[in-house]
């Protein structure tokens, strides 16, 4: 499963962030336990890039994902690529950063 969430909306706190966060915690919660789980957005809970990692994301989006046992959570914004994981936790989340886009 594939969830696409509008983080710039949720950190900016418009265009119905609340609403949006809810269907990210609905989409998920179908999921079936054998499935893989994996939610993109812009902006990256983690990162030691240039515009470095979101507090909003890790408050509003990393909770849910948590919960649900999402598997990868793909961002970019920063313009390299990156891979996070939780030290001793593998079953954790891998905050995946893709923002490279160009050569």
């Amino acid at each position: 499963m594939f969830v696409s969430v509008d983080t710039v909306s949720i950190d900016e706190d418009k265009n119905e962030a609340e609403a949006m966060k809810e269907l990210l915690d609905r989409e998920l919660a179908i999921a079936r336990e054998d499935e893989g789980k994996s939610v993109f957005g812009h902006y990256p809970c983690h990162s030691g890039g240039g515009h470095g990692g979101y507090q909003s994301m890790r408050e509003q989006i990393q909770p849910p994902m948590n919960a649900r046992n999402v598997d990868f959570y793909l961002a970019g914004h920063d313009h390299n690529l990156q891979h996070w994981g939780t030290r001793g936790s593998p079953a954790d989340i891998d905050h995946i950063i893709t923002g490279k886009a160009s050569l």
